[in-house]
């Protein structure tokens, strides 16, 4: 489970490129799920992506197994998975399922010290390396999968995943997912500056903030 957390009004988030089957190049979860030491083991596991928002903290994507590539001499993860696997349907936010409401899932969090069912799956999964035990992991795949049959219209952009719509919104993700490879194959300096953000514009030089 990869938790991904809240966006801001004025955060212009990257990470995770669904719509391209790419995930950690702008350095999220680099000091626990994809730490050069744990990467490789996710070769072959399923990475469920968990949006947080008001709405609480839902499955937008579980991807199909993915593959572990590593960059910049081995200290850079990224993983990827086939975009085209009808598995990989990302969920609008607002279609996706709340996980805690999974009762397999709610089972792991009761004796969790927090007030909330979104704040006791942060506490829990936040830092997590390990995969679900089985009859977790059963359930979050029987309940994705009914989700998908569900769904009416899966998401078309990137923001559509997120609890709300953001005031940057990024027009150019292929450039920018793009750029990001190349600075994590150490080829470029940084990511290359795009011209095209949308409402709400930009700074000069700023980068994307990613997923943390």
């Amino acid at each position: 489970m990869v938790l991904l957390r809240r966006p801001r009004k004025n955060d212009r988030r990257t990470d995770p490129f669904y719509e391209f089957g790419s995930f950690g190049l702008t350095g999220c979860h680099r000091t626990n799920l994809l730490h050069p030491r744990n990467a490789p083991r996710l070769n072959g596991a399923r990475l469920a992506f968990i949006q947080g928002g008001n709405g609480g903290a839902r499955l937008i994507c579980l991807t199909p197994p993915v593959t572990a590539v590593m960059h910049a001499g081995n200290t850079r993860a990224e993983v990827r998975w086939d975009k085209d696997d009808p598995s990989a349907r990302f969920l609008r936010y607002e279609d996706a399922p709340v996980v805690t409401e999974i009762d397999d899932l709610a089972a792991m969090l009761e004796d969790v010290n927090r007030t909330t069912p979104q704040g006791k799956l942060a506490s829990k999964f936040r830092s997590h390396t390990k995969p679900l035990p089985p009859d977790a992991a059963e359930s979050l795949v029987r309940v994705h999968g009914e989700s998908l049959r569900a769904a009416k219209r899966f998401a078309d952009r990137y923001e559509e995943t997120l609890p709300f719509l953001p005031d940057i919104i990024d027009k150019r993700r292929k450039e920018t997912r793009d750029s990001l490879l190349l600075e994590a194959q150490g080829r470029l300096p940084a990511p290359a500056e795009l011209d095209e953000l949308g409402s709400g514009g930009a700074h000069k030089n700023q980068r994307p903030s990613g997923c943390r």
